[in-house]
């Protein structure tokens, strides 16, 4: 092939990546993030298309997955001998990244080039010393602790199972449904909090797919609907001893949950059907090394339920070549002959002047966020159209006003802000604003709105119940600090156990005698 050659996808496959591309950008209203996003992967497509038509480069790729992998796994086992440092103080092996999600999410992707190298591999001590290294990883995903990565690691093994025949005998199915049944009441009885946790996050995801059911909620649906979600569930089940188990999630720990929520139902089918197109060809064209990059995207796929690797950029980078060695002998006869002819450079000069214009603006952000808070510096980014939709830019330049005293202005720039992002964080400072403002009952209204969105916090029933407390509103005081005594603590602190003494001190003050038993 000549190297300014550049083979066609299929046209079916053309026509729908372009309307999954302009489905994305109307959705979301043609938001930058969104947009920026999207164009990123279809240019490591088009890339990736033209190079894994040649056995040669992909043989070459997965070699160099290969190394990497290596070099992640040692990386971990140094972090564990803590010889390196964890990038996340609560968490000994975080491996380039700041969660565990990460490196056990792309450990148990790069898992099958293993294999793929010691297939390929001569000579019986090198086999062997493959074979080690191979099983390093699993080790390596066992010492992160990580369920889903266990999981994924079994998912990945799915097409040597089929291939071999295995599950063609009825009481090897049976055998195989078992042992995995078998293994995920395990898992979830190795961490329940964790694993109940999960499940009320999918509970009330599913209550936002159900209202926004074919076209979603568009970018960062998750961010400004679930906290709403999880305060009504909670408002129907009072005593719920989900309660407990509430946080404050920034994803539903289900990409599949995810493209519903951001995307509806039409989106989905418009993702899956690009990655079931591709299964089909592997099914109609089984080249040997193809089922190597179809493990590893069943590994994705299968750490996708319970987690989010496609958070990770590199995630979906590799997502994306799995998609792309699947399609090898898919092009069509045709080939683009020149680079700029060819829709790769259209694509490239976008992203490009949007990558530098949002990696300037990325970096604005931050200069002004390590020192003191430069209001001037803020209303300048607050200018761009690439923050005005930006959640975690809102949020931080309304709290550096509320910092500032600047109260009016911190809740104007926080509604906006929830407008993309409604939390406990959100409804706290908006609170706080009107608080300062002389408007308590307005910062009631976000303190409960707070409490409701998750039960097991002190704070915002103690800022109520001072309010009324001040008012000299007895009955609501009471009942207020009666909240508070009987609430169960879920991590004991000195604010807490500050807390609770205030309330027994209403109830003291108002006549009733308790005794509090402290953590």
């Amino acid at each position: 092939m000549d190297k300014s050659e550049l083979y066609a996808p299929p046209g079916g496959l053309t026509v729908l990546i372009a309307i999954w591309f302009t489905y994305r950008m109307v959705v979301s209203h043609f938001n930058l993030q969104t947009v920026l996003s999207a164009l990123t992967i279809v240019l490591l497509f088009i890339i990736f298309f033209r190079y894994t038509q040649e056995k040669k480069y992909i043989h070459r790729l997965f070699y160099l997955l290969f190394c990497i992998c290596g070099i992640l796994v040692l990386g971990c086992i140094f972090q564990y001998l803590k010889i390196l440092p964890s990038y996340n103080s609560n968490f000994p092996i975080t491996g380039p990244f700041d969660n565990p999600a990460g490196i056990s999410s792309l450990l148990a992707a790069l898992f099958p080039f293993s294999l793929f190298v010691h297939k390929r591999t001569f000579g019986k001590k090198s086999k062997i010393l493959i074979a080690f290294f191979a099983f390093t990883i699993i080790v390596a995903i066992f010492l992160i602790k990580s369920r889903a990565g266990l999981l994924a690691i079994i998912a990945s093994s799915l097409p040597f199972i089929f291939e071999k025949g295995y599950m063609k005998s009825l009481r090897n199915r049976i055998f195989v449904l078992t042992g995995f049944a078998a293994l995920c009441i395990i898992l979830y009885f190795s961490k329940v909090p964790s694993a109940d946790g999960r499940i009320l996050i999918w509970l009330n995801s599913m209550d936002i797919i159900r209202d926004h059911p074919f076209f979603g909620s568009g970018n960062h649906g998750f961010y400004k609907h679930y906290m709403s979600y999880q305060a009504d569930f909670f408002s129907t089940h009072p005593n719920h001893p989900y309660g407990l188990l509430a946080g404050n999630p920034f994803h539903p720990f289900n990409e599949f949950l995810q493209e519903l929520i951001d995307w509806g139902f039409l989106g989905f089918v418009l993702s899956g059907s690009i990655v079931v197109y591709a299964i089909s060809c592997y099914l109609k064209d089984r080249k040997p090394f193809k089922k190597y990059a179809l493990a590893s995207l069943f590994a994705i796929l299968a750490f996708s339920l319970f987690s989010y690797p496609m958070s990770y950029p590199v995630i979906r980078t590799l997502f994306v070549l799995n998609i792309a060695v699947l399609l090898h002998d898919r092009c069509e006869h045709k080939t683009v002959r020149s680079f700029k002819a060819s829709l790769a450079w259209p694509l490239s000069l976008p992203l490009l002047f949007m990558s530098v214009y949002v990696t300037t603006c990325e970096f604005r952000w931050k200069k002004i966020t390590d020192g003191e808070p430069d209001l001037g510096q803020y209303e300048l980014l607050y200018q761009k159209r690439y923050f005005q939709n930006h959640p975690s830019f809102l949020y931080s330049y309304a709290v550096a006003l509320h910092e500032m005293q600047y109260y009016g202005q911190s809740a104007q720039i926080l509604s906006e802000c929830m407008s993309v992002m409604d939390n406990y964080d959100t409804r706290m400072l908006q609170a706080y604003n009107f608080k300062s403002l002389g408007e308590p009952d307005i910062a009631n209204f976000h303190f409960s709105r707070a409490a409701g969105m998750i039960p097991n916090r002190f704070v915002p029933l103690y800022e109520i119940m001072i309010h009324y407390d001040t008012l000299d509103e007895r009955e609501k005081a009471l009942e207020l600090a009666t909240m508070i005594d009987e609430k169960p603590v879920k991590i004991p602190s000195q604010k807490v156990a500050y807390i609770k003494e205030a309330s027994l001190k209403i109830l003291n003050k108002y006549g009733k005698e308790v005794e509090y038993m402290g953590e």
